[in-house]
């Protein structure tokens, strides 16, 4: 909620743009750039280009990761420049009308073109995790928990067209990478970083969200399941063991009984180990390497 400005309640989004800090604080980070794109885009000055890039994900609900969340990104035309600031970036591009949309009242790149965007741009890790996440926006039924195998094979060749046809621009073979990687059946960002990383590390062929039968009748979904080595990886955040909206009220002691009996559930109707990794764990393929060690796996060589 935007308020008058009253020292030690508020937050400023920018110049002249302030939230309650009670409720600034308690936003993720995509949020907090949300807030901020509303704002720059109120200001008229800003509606001669278009918002993109990491700025348009976060329009379009899609998750970030490891990027500068405090510049509104803008794609101007070229012949309209002008230069990037403290908190504007400015891109200098020519936007054809298919690659534009209108959200919430802002003016953006559609989904297909942002994802082109980051993915030629961003680290790798944010290129998957945005990849992943409009996959999963277009090719996932959460009520049914049923990904459509042709819904996502015709988003990855329509976004391989859009990349083939850029050809020579910047990063297009990064977000080659990107879109051929993607799958729409990673929930989230840790997910899709774990991935990364085991690929970083030599291997090749994943089975994610796989269903395993408990010997009690309950079906559980895990992670990944690396084919190569028969074993399962599961990203553990910390919201899992506190966040409300994951836990179901239960005591922290609790989730963690009920996910080691889950744990030798899974493990004990497929024959396959459990390994977990975490935030820390996925911050370099280095780290993610010593962790698995940690629990009996060891990488290829390569």
């Amino acid at each position: 909620m935007v308020v008058k400005r009253r020292a030690g309640q508020i937050s400023s989004v920018r110049r002249g743009w302030h939230i309650d800090t009670e409720g600034w604080t308690r936003l993720y980070g995509e949020e907090r750039h949300l807030a901020r794109v509303r704002a720059a885009w109120a200001s008229s000055r800003l509606k001669r280009g278009v918002v993109g890039y990491a700025s348009a994900a976060v329009l379009h609900g899609l998750p970030l990761y490891g990027v500068d969340l405090e510049r509104v990104h803008l794609v101007l035309p070229p012949s309209r420049r002008a230069s990037s600031n403290a908190v504007v970036r400015r891109h200098i591009e020519e936007l054809p009308d298919e690659d534009l949309i209108e959200v919430d009242g802002i003016v953006a790149t559609t989904l297909e073109r942002t994802v082109f965007d980051v993915a030629r741009t961003a680290r790798a890790e944010c290129a998957l995790v945005v990849a992943d996440a409009a996959l999963r926006a277009v090719a996932w039924e959460e009520g049914a928990r049923a990904y459509d195998l042709g819904v996502a094979a015709e988003w990855r060749s329509r976004m391989l067209r859009k990349v083939e046809s850029a050809r020579g621009v910047r990063g297009v073979l990064a977000a080659r990478r990107a879109i051929e990687f993607a799958d729409g059946r990673a929930q989230l960002p840790g997910e899709s970083v774990t991935r990364l990383r085991l690929r970083e590390c030599g291997w090749r062929h994943f089975v994610l969200q796989a269903p395993v039968r408990g010997g009690s009748g309950r079906e559980f979904f895990v992670d990944v399941g690396v084919e190569e080595i028969r074993t399962w990886v599961e990203f553990d955040g910390v919201d899992k063991y506190i966040a409300p909206s994951m836990t179901g009220g239960r005591e922290v002691g609790a989730v963690l009984a009920a996910e080691r009996e889950r744990q030798a559930e899974i493990v004990a109707a497929t024959g396959w180990p459990l390994v977990r990794v975490g935030w820390p764990h996925i911050d370099s393929r280095g780290a993610f390497a010593r962790r698995l060690r940690e629990q009996g796996v060891v990488p290829p060589a390569h």
